[in-house]
């Protein structure tokens, strides 16, 4: 999947900020998770793709999913 397409899935601007990026990936991920479309053998595949084109895109921006969400400590 090229940065591109990961955009795209996302429905997200090449400018588009990492908020931005998680925003469009929970509210597409809300419609696709496997859990809301159990009649859909696809669901899976579908999740890990959009998962994949959040990561992606993030990384793009030198941010991954585990460190974006981390909590600072509030002196900092």
């Amino acid at each position: 999947m090229t940065l591109g397409e990961a955009r795209r899935m996302l429905g997200v601007r090449s400018t588009a900020t990492g908020d931005e990026i998680n925003r469009a990936y929970r509210k597409r991920a809300f419609v696709v998770h496997p859990d809301r479309n159990q009649n859909d053998p696809t669901a899976t595949d579908k999740f890990n793709l959009l998962t994949e084109a959040r990561d992606l895109s993030l990384q793009s921006l030198g941010l991954s999913h585990g460190t974006f969400f981390q909590r600072r400590p509030a002196w900092q």
